[in-house]
């Protein structure tokens, strides 16, 4: 089945995830935000991975998410890129 998300000029070509539409377009709705194209995937492809973290860990990150109004997707992904960050100028300092 294919995505529903409909905008001036377009529509979505993805396969559909939930609720008649691809992932993408599916957080788009649950942030309120209308439907639009949604990006390529380049040379900076993010990859998808699971990880585990603690109950406190994980509730100060949602925190964080609603008190600046973002996905909580996105506080993960900074949280993990600093510290990825640091860890490489750790390695270089060797």
């Amino acid at each position: 089945m294919e995505c529903n998300a409909k905008w001036e000029g377009g529509a979505c070509d993805r396969d559909a995830w939930a609720k008649g539409l691809c992932s993408g377009h599916y957080q788009q709705q649950r942030r309120g935000q209308d439907y639009a194209p949604l990006r390529k995937a380049g040379d900076n492809t993010l990859e998808m991975i699971g990880v585990r973290i603690t109950r406190e860990d994980k509730q100060v990150l949602e925190s964080e998410a609603q008190r600046r109004g973002v996905d909580d997707s996105e506080v993960y992904r900074e949280a993990i890129s600093r510290y990825a960050a640091r860890l490489r100028k750790e390695l270089d300092g060797r």
